[in-house]
């Protein structure tokens, strides 16, 4: 008789490998965490630092934040992603086409000011706390 396991035999020694693998990350990835967050994170000595590790420490700490950037290259890619792809609906439906090209825009355009609009709260807020300070 044959064995037709089709490699599920296969699959299931490489998942098992991969999910210990998994463990094992993420064991790690806590060690060191713990390590990190005691080692660097005490704001005793943030006036010791300087350079790259000052610029490190305020990133992990949060003073630096990146979300503007990311939310405008981010509007730009899915603004000119939607575009590209309502242009290869003019073959399909002509309708469907014009639909896409401005309500995905716009659609998106809400999206992104909404997400900015948080992101203005938060700095404004920031500041309001700053100067209470």
């Amino acid at each position: 008789m044959r064995n037709y396991d089709y490699g599920i035999n296969a699959i299931s020694a490489s998942s098992s490998s991969s999910t210990s693998g998994s463990l094992i990350a993420f064991i790690v990835a806590i060690a060191a965490s713990i390590v990190i967050y005691f080692v660097f994170m005490d704001k005793k000595e943030e006036s010791k630092y300087t350079g790259f590790v000052k610029n490190l420490y305020d990133f992990l700490h949060f003073k630096i934040n990146f979300i503007e950037a990311f939310l405008k290259i981010a509007y730009i890619t899915t603004t000119l992603y939607v575009t590209i792809i309502s242009f290869s609906l003019i073959k399909v439906d002509v309708a469907l086409f014009f639909m896409t090209l401005i309500l995905g825009n716009i659609i998106i355009r809400i999206l992104y000011e909404a997400a900015f609009l948080l992101y203005n709260i938060y700095l404004n807020t920031k500041e309001i706390n700053s100067k209470l300070k």
